[in-house]
């Protein structure tokens, strides 16, 4: 729970909102939970089983995201790559046990600079 704590609070916390709205599809049919920035300046999904999934990125205000898995289990955050904000996305948690959960982050890269 520390280490999910630390990642709550490292995002503004007053103008979260939860948003299962973020969620496109889910191919492990498992309840995926998401919460966004009133702004649209970041968005998180919890993925408990792992998987593949498609994010709906419409809702965050800029046209490069920079995506990271973030490990609930030791708190470690591996940075995806920066991606163009298409509007849809699809991602799959790193890992072949899918038993694992992750939390996909997604922060508009322009607000990062």
């Amino acid at each position: 729970m520390t280490h999910a704590k630390k990642l709550m609070l490292s995002r503004p916390f007053l103008t979260r909102i939860p948003d299962d709205t973020l969620i496109a599809e889910s191919a492990m049919g498992s309840h995926l939970a998401g919460t966004r920035d009133e702004a649209g300046r970041y968005a998180m999904i919890y993925a408990p089983a792992g998987g593949k999934f498609k994010v709906r990125t419409k809702c965050l205000s800029g046209d490069r995201l920079s995506a990271a898995w973030f490990d609930p289990r030791n708190g470690e955050i591996s940075s995806i790559g920066t991606v163009a904000n298409l509007g849809e996305l699809e991602f799959e948690a790193p890992g072949a046990d899918r038993r694992q959960d992750w939390v996909l982050i997604l922060d508009v890269v322009d607000r990062l600079q």
